[in-house]
């Protein structure tokens, strides 16, 4: 199910401004698009620079590098957070990420936060099987090693 955008208020130096942001409890960073820092009347010149670093989206492509970012309160129905806010090119609806989701309690304390590292195991890589030519060998070894999970047609009797 996809969440609704959440109309954020937006307050970086004097002014406040009004923004609906998508909450991503998948996202480490909140982020917004060039056109939305000039409705919020940023000076692309006001960004602070960011390290370079490679970050990757949801479906694991690699975003665009960031433009810059600046810091903000957030504002949302009496709870408010400062949010570090990156601004990249191509971003069509800016993204709340899972800490300012908890912050601006849209999101319950018992959500479980997202995994930051998956660790692929594949035990397979870890057996050395037996170079063998033969159907007969190869089935051998098969009923050999895995006799535990294996029938044959007298267990089925």
């Amino acid at each position: 199910m996809t969440p609704t955008p959440v109309c954020i208020h937006l307050v970086h130096g004097e002014s406040t401004s009004r923004l609906q942001m998508l909450p991503d409890t998948g996202a480490d960073v909140t982020v917004i698009g060039m056109r939305h820092l000039q409705m919020l009347h940023i000076p692309l010149s006001s960004l602070q620079p960011l390290p370079s670093t490679t970050m990757l989206t949801a479906d694991g492509s690699v975003m665009t590098p960031a433009v810059g970012c600046f810091y903000a309160t957030l504002r949302l129905h009496g709870k408010s957070c400062t949010a570090k806010i990156q601004v990249h090119e191509g971003i069509q609806t800016p993204l709340l990420s899972y800490g300012h989701c908890m912050e601006l309690a849209i999101i319950s304390p018992a959500f479980p936060k997202p995994l930051l590292e998956v660790k692929h195991v594949n035990r397979c890589t870890e057996m050395t099987l037996p170079s063998t030519t033969s159907p007969s060998a190869a089935r051998a070894h098969f009923l050999r090693e895995f006799s535990d999970m294996l029938l044959s047609k007298a267990d089925l009797k």
